[in-house]
């Protein structure tokens, strides 16, 4: 399988991007942009061109505190010398590592779109839309908060995202670069997620028409249409869904292949707790290459206590 040459280094830097951030150091970050870059970001606003954005971005994190990104869900489609990114930010951010501290967990979706240049990939647009926040701390008191409310209303804040225009399904949903059947099978996770959250139509290819499922707390399914149905259903009604991968395991064995999903967890950020990953929902799936598309025949979801997973 070829590999993926673009995405991999469009992935890079938007890795360095996400660093600065995290470090709060945002020096690195205005080698990455175009000169007429564009941020739309809902907890900050939209800025135009070089110099706005680096000013921009250099308020949104205490360099000072104790921060920590989680980037997953990474989904990358390029055309020719343009690229289209989605990805979900899990961190959070707190002041001291004591019981008593102050701190605050949040997650949020970007779509980026990148162009290749004299000196590389650049960025060219970011978006990116706060779904949730839970806690607070003073670092991020100038943040806008996530909607809360669904639908209309006069003088709402719009979201910064909308799939039909800025997923990377729907502006090149055919990439020219097509990677291993394991980075695939994971894609196939990826999308199935921005589906839910955001577009139920990009599920229509990743499932097999008699799929077994069972999803707490939907309970057990056996065919597409239903799935779709009752996916979609649970989702109305919703002002956010996040369905974020906090690890995985993947295993290939020809055309076939099984795939387990762990959610992360926000949990109580200590000196005990700061390097240890916490989940608390598993996907465990069976997947088939059908006419060279891996597609789910099997899915099933459950969740229930907090547990650890360490990594050997």
């Amino acid at each position: 399988m070829k590999k993926q040459i673009k995405r991999a280094a469009i992935e890079e830097v938007f890795a360095q991007f996400s660093s600065g951030m995290e470090a709060g150091d945002i020096s690195p970050i205005e080698g990455l942009l175009s000169d007429n870059v564009k941020l739309s970001f809902s907890n900050i606003g939209d800025l135009e061109g070089k110099q706005e954005v680096i000013k921009g971005l250099s308020n949104p994190i205490v360099s000072k505190s104790i921060v920590k990104h989680f980037i997953s869900n990474n989904y990358t489609a390029t055309q020719g010398n343009i690229g289209k990114q989605s990805a979900y930010l899990t961190g959070f951010v707190a002041d001291t590592l004591e019981e008593d501290n102050q701190e605050a967990w949040f997650g949020g979706y970007f779509t980026n779109s990148y162009e290749f240049t004299d000196e590389g990939w650049k960025i060219a647009d970011l978006r990116f839309e706060l779904d949730w926040l839970i806690g607070s701390n003073p670092a991020i008191k100038h943040w806008k908060e996530p909607r809360r409310t669904i639908g209309w209303s006069p003088n709402m804040k719009l979201p910064k995202i909308i799939s039909e225009l800025d997923s990377p399904w729907r502006v090149f949903p055919q990439s020219d670069e097509l990677g291993s059947d394991e980075e695939q099978i994971l894609d196939a996770y990826t999308q199935y997620a921005w589906a839910t959250d955001h577009d139920i139509g990009l599920m229509k290819d990743i499932f097999t028409e008699k799929i077994e499922a069972n999803l707490v707390p939907i309970g057990k399914i056996d065919n597409k249409r239903e799935l779709m149905t009752a996916i979609s259903t649970f989702r109305s009604g919703r002002v956010s869904s996040h369905h974020a991968i906090g690890d995985y395991e993947i295993e290939v064995d020809g055309d076939v292949a099984g795939m387990k999903i762990f959610r992360r967890t926000p949990v109580h950020i200590t000196e005990e707790t700061i390097n240890r990953n916490f989940f608390s929902a598993t996907y465990d799936c069976n997947l088939r290459k059908i006419d060279g598309k891996w597609k789910f025949e099997k899915f099933f979801y459950t969740e229930g206590n907090v547990f650890e997973r360490v990594k050997v």
